[in-house]
């Protein structure tokens, strides 16, 4: 197990494969996001970053990434002494929030300020302060959520606002007055912002619209006909209905004639009305972890969606309208109850990302091979008994996950995926692989977890590309010897 430690405080370690961060020889449990080399093409999207966060916020956009689940592979060694060396860095810069990302900055700093670190008791606050005066919402929004504001005083939280508003700065300046500041205001600046700045009301809650976007998440409503003026905002853009008790969508929610993105997830709805079908401008939306049975045909009027979640609901069936959304590029259906896909999805040809996992799928429609930009394709425990033939010709695809199924073979047609990059193989009920897999020339990572295999070919050996395989629960003693080899080759073998 390696081990580097940074300062009296942190140190790091590498367990498995796994990078864990400890603060005085105690783990802490979080997720570390790793940058090695930042995108460069396209170039747009990184113009102004002065944080980690901006870079992480455009990666993790779904329209813009490869796909949301699949992330460049870097050895476990190497990623272990990339964050020593990030941490390294942010110490010697005096913990400079900047530098990393947010979640992981003021995790630490709050632990080193608690056992006694003299340098992070004084500029925690520090550090809070000047994250809230940079006016960038999405660690604002953070900095709200997990409850560091309870580091600042009242009169403190009023200055800031005020300089927010000063400096032009005021959407970050409204999401610090939602949180009920704006009773502690100067009077005329209330009175300026109730008759500049439009908002809403709930339970004697005014919630102001930040940049058009409004954030009504977690807060217990139940009949959106009680959060006053809400569907008068006739500019908003951006509505976060997360985390409530919203079983019914009203008739007046299209009202919301320019809304892009409608964030719905963890409620109750058992049904989509025809009122979000008729948002034509609408390009993501979110509504996982719901109760969804069915959706309606109308859905085809979103001809400007873009991204569609609908992960852990109860759908039965897909309408065959759905393959009328021509701008559609990714669809995630993952653990429900479909038993079948429409012939029509061979229409989405801006589509890039279809997950199907933990449905109950025996099969997937011929027209699937007609895919042209799809990239990649999650069929994770999807009941299948055998790999449809239309898969192997989708050749654009570079992640595709096809474990968790009962599969006995792979067919020589695998050695069109010329493209893939990751395939996922595991917990099936394969013998062998076909020699025809040395023809996945980009190949990184094999997944072969959980499978009876008596044999491994030759031809895997010339996969130049390939630097992990899984091979958890494997008997590889018929095959050890290529094993050895491919070890030998600097292959990261996992057993």
């Amino acid at each position: 197990m390696k081990e580097f430690k940074i300062n009296d405080f942190i140190s790091l370690k590498l367990e498995g494969v796994k990078t864990v961060i400890y603060v005085k020889d105690k783990a802490i449990d979080l997720w570390i996001y790793l940058i090695l080399n930042p995108p460069v093409n396209p170039i747009t999207p990184f113009k102004k970053i002065d944080s980690i966060d901006e870079i992480i916020e455009v990666l993790d956009d779904p329209s813009y990434s490869e796909f949301p689940y699949y992330t460049k592979y870097i050895p476990p060694e190497d990623e272990f002494w990339g964050h020593c060396s990030n941490l390294q860095v942010w110490i010697e810069n005096d913990y400079d929030t900047n530098l990393l990302h947010s979640k992981i900055a003021f995790l630490l700093l709050e632990k080193l300020a608690k056992i006694g670190d003299i340098k992070a008791k004084k500029i925690f606050t520090k550090e809070i302060k000047k994250r809230l005066l940079s006016g960038y919402t999405p660690v604002l929004n953070y900095l709200i959520k997990e409850k560091y504001l309870k580091y600042l005083n009242k009169e403190e939280i009023i200055r800031i606002i005020e300089e927010l508003i000063d400096n032009n700065l005021v959407p970050a300046a409204l999401l610090l007055i939602n949180r009920e500041f704006i009773k502690n205001l100067k009077e005329e600046r209330i009175s300026w912002l109730i008759k500049n700045f439009k908002y809403v009301k709930y339970k004697k809650s005014s919630i102001f619209l930040v940049d058009n976007e409004l954030d009504l998440s977690n807060k217990g409503i139940r009949n959106l006909l009680k959060v006053e003026s809400l569907f008068n905002l006739k500019s908003l853009k951006k509505l976060n209905l997360a985390r409530n008790q919203i079983n019914k969508i009203p008739e007046q929610f299209s009202n919301l004639s320019k809304l892009q993105t409608l964030t719905l997830d963890y409620n109750i709805l058992k049904e989509l009305p025809d009122s979000i079908s008729n948002i034509f401008s609408l390009e993501r939306a979110s509504i996982n972890f719901n109760w969804l049975r069915y959706l309606s045909e109308s859905i085809n009027n979103l001809n400007s969606l873009q991204i569609l979640t609908l992960e852990h609901n109860e759908l039965l069936e897909l309408p065959k309208s759905i393959g009328n959304l021509k701008a559609l590029k990714v669809l995630i259906l993952g653990d429900n109850d479909l038993k079948e896909i429409p012939e029509s999805i061979n229409k989405l040809d801006q589509l890039q990302t279809l997950s199907l996992y933990f449905n109950r799928l025996k099969s997937l429609p011929n027209s699937i091979s007609s895919f042209k930009v799809l990239l990649n394709l999650d069929l994770y425990d999807c009941g299948l008994n055998n790999i449809p033939e239309s898969i192997y010709k989708i050749t654009s695809l570079i992640w595709l996950d096809l474990g968790g199924n009962h599969l006995k073979k792979v067919s020589d047609s695998i050695n069109n995926l010329i493209s893939l990059k990751h395939l996922r193989l595991g917990n099936n009920q394969l013998n062998s692989i076909p020699d025809s897999i040395n023809n996945l020339k980009s190949l990184e990572i094999l997944s072969l977890y959980e499978n009876p295999l008596i044999d491994l070919p030759d031809s895997i050996s010339e996969l130049k590309s390939l630097q992990e395989m899984h091979l958890e629960n494997v008997d590889i003693t018929s095959f050890k010897d290529k094993i050895e080899k491919l070890n030998e080759k600097g292959i990261r073998i996992y057993l």
